[in-house]
């Protein structure tokens, strides 16, 4: 792999790190817009940040 590919993954990978962090920095703003849009209750609406952070739990498994 030449210099240049290198460092193009490089970027791709830490491109993907940052958004995938904003991703979850999102969800933390999501909730009180669905629970306004849908008149949850509150542990409804936190049911998003809960399914949001299981499926790093069920994915590990097939993924490992």
């Amino acid at each position: 792999m030449n210099k240049t590919r290198g460092s193009y993954v490089l970027f791709m990978l830490s491109s993907l790190f940052f958004m995938w962090g904003l991703l979850t920095s999102l969800n933390d703003m999501l909730v009180p817009h669905l629970q306004a849009a849908f008149e949850l209750a509150h542990w409804q609406a936190q049911l998003v940040q809960f399914f949001f952070f299981a499926a790093y739990f069920v994915i590990s498994f097939p993924a490992g």
